[in-house]
This record gives structure tokens, C-alpha cells and sequence, in this order.
């Protein structure tokens, strides 16, 4: 706020990159939580001996899997939002207006990592050749990222110089592409009055949360019931070894 007409400049960008923090937080979350309710719960087959489809099956326990890894979150949420209102004295519906957000925006995260998850278990090899060359690759890109990103950038700009020097991935997080920059927008767009701009990014969240769940209703229909009878015959050699 001392900053003046930079903190402005700045205030957008620090929203988003702490949005995008809890997008990894939310996606592993939802990753581990699904593995439990999916493929370590013995209700699983309590449900297929009864009349439900798997589409069923997928999707209430994938919406179960989101609601137990996102709760957390909106303790986080609500303190964040709620003193960035007060500070700025606006009016105290904001909260409430960044809990209706923040719905759509945990819900697409949790199912992402749930949607992982699936994949992961249906197709990913258990040998350990495999896991020492997907973490020679992870390394390679964060050496690739770290070159890339932290270096400063050259803008015309002297204050954006300043903020990449002490944040050298703000750019990262409020790429236009990213679920944690269209919360942020939404909400920062209502408390500055911007109604619709707000609506607008309400509507994208809710969007790609319903295309993500029907992803998974379909890919989980598919390919579930293999990588649960994999999970089981992997859990059975475990146990006898």
C-alpha cells in the first residue's frame, strides 16, 4: 500500500501466485485422497455387487475424493481474502463472494489430481528403470525452468524488473491459462466493482470443473476397473513377499 501506484501492479500478481500455490496443494491432495476412496477402500466392493454403474461408482466417489481433499482449504480461503477486505474496507459479502469461487476452483483441482491418479494406477509401469528416468527428466525441466524463469527479463518497465528480481516466477503464476489466475481475477475484478468481468471468470471456473468431471466419468468407465484389479494383485504380491 506504501508503494503507491506500484502496489497496485503488484497486488494482482501476488493473489495469483498465492492461488497457484494451493492448485499443487489442492492436485496432490486430490491425487492421494483418490487413491485412498479408489483403489484402498473396501466399499469399492461393497458397490459393485449392488446395482450401480461404474460411471456411478466414479463419479460419487471422485466428488467424495474432491470434498474430503478440499475442505482444508477454504480455512485457508477465508482468513486471506477476509483481511484483504478489511484492509481495504470493502464490504464483508466479499468473503462469501470468494467462497462461491473458490467451489468451482477446488473441485476442478481435486479432480485433476483424482483424474491423475486413475491414469497413474491403469498405466504407469512399477519397475524402477522407469521412476530413475521420469526423475532424470523432472530434473532436466527444472533445470530447463530455473534457466528459463529466474534469470531477469528485460521489460520496459522498471517496476516489473523489480518484482521478478525478488519473484522470479510471478510471470508463471498469472499465465491466462491457469485455474489459480481466474480466481484471482474473479475476485479482485468484484471487489474493484467489475461485476461482469467477475461473472465471467465464475462461469470459466464452473465450466472447467463440469468438462473436467465429465473426463472423468468417461476415462474412469474405461479404464478404472482394470487399474483397481491391478492395484489388487500388486497389493496381493506385496503381502505374500
Amino acid at each position: 500500500d506504501q508503494l503507491g501506484g506500484v502496489g497496485l501492479m503488484i497486488i494482482p500478481r501476488l493473489f495469483s501466485f498465492f492461488f497457484i500455490s494451493l492448485v499443487i496443494m489442492l492436485v496432490f491432495s486430490g491425487a492421494l485422497t483418490t487413491y485412498t476412496t479408489l483403489y484402498r477402500s473396501q466399499e469399492i466392493s461393497f458397490l459393485m455387487m449392488h446395482p450401480f454403474s461404474m460411471t456411478e461408482i466414479i463419479l460419487f466417489k471422485a466428488l467424495e475424493s474432491a470434498f474430503y481433499a478440499s475442505w482444508a482449504f477454504y480455512f485457508v480461503l477465508l482468513p486471506f481474502v477476509g483481511a484483504y477486505a478489511a484492509y481495504e474496507r470493502l464490504p464483508v459479502h466479499i468473503s462469501l463472494i470468494a467462497v462461491l469461487f473458490a467451489v468451482p476452483f477446488s473441485v476442478f483441482c481435486s479432480l485433476l489430481g483424482a483424474l491423475i491418479t486413475i491414469l497413474f494406477i491403469r498405466f504407469i509401469p512399477r519397475s524402477g528403470l522407469f521412476w530413475i528416468v521420469v526423475g532424470l527428466l523432472f530434473f532436466s525441466g527444472g533445470l530447463y525452468l530455473y534457466s528459463r524463469y529466474v534469470p531477469i527479463q528485460r521489460t520496459q518497465e522498471d517496476t516489473l524488473l523489480l518484482i521478478n528480481r525478488f519473484v522470479p516466477f510471478l510471470s508463471v503464476a498469472t499465465h491466462p491459462l491457469l485455474p489459480s489466475w481466474w480466481l484471482s481475477e474473479g475476485i479482485l475484478s468484484i471487489t474493484r466493482g467489475n461485476w461482469a468481468r467477475g461473472g465471467l471468470f465464475l462461469l470459466v471456473l464452473c465450466s472447467n470443473a463440469l468438462t473436467l468431471l465429465l473426463i472423468i466419468e468417461t476415462i474412469g468407465a474405461r479404464v478404472f476397473y482394470r487399474g483397481w484389479q491391478q492395484s489388487l494383485v500388486s497389493d496381493g504380491n506385496t503381502r505374500r513377499s
